[in-house]
């Protein structure tokens, strides 16, 4: 997000700067025209590699889902995904981020730590 920018929390990293529209940032409060962008490294480690389908879910404190995006793979990335997340239309109030991946063929999901966020 743009506030998160003015937070920066690594040196500037040529690799990021394009598949991330600013610097990562420590920031975890968004106002609701916010949008904030989200990148993980997913690795296929199967013997077959394939389809992955990777997901960013903002969910209540007690799960209930709020948005889901689908991540998309970068394409000069064999490892790297990205979402854009707007945060219009969110109640203020805290939610929990997720992203995770799964083969194509409907495998159980492979989660990232969860983040809590807060939304104003």
């Amino acid at each position: 997000s743009r506030t998160a920018a003015a937070a920066a929390t690594v040196v500037p990293d040529a690799d990021l700067r394009t598949a991330l529209p600013a610097p990562p940032g420590a920031i975890r409060t968004f106002t609701a025209d916010d949008v904030v962008t989200v990148m993980a490294e997913v690795y296929d480690n199967r013997q077959t590699p394939g389809a992955l389908l990777t997901n960013v879910t903002v969910t209540t404190p007690n799960g209930d889902v709020v948005k889901r995006i689908e991540a998309m793979k970068e394409s000069d990335s064999d490892t790297r995904y990205t979402a854009t997340i707007p945060m219009q239309g969110i109640a203020p109030g805290k939610y929990v981020l997720v992203m995770d991946t799964r083969a194509a063929e409907n495998a159980p999901p492979v989660l990232a730590p969860p983040v809590p966020i807060t939304v104003k």
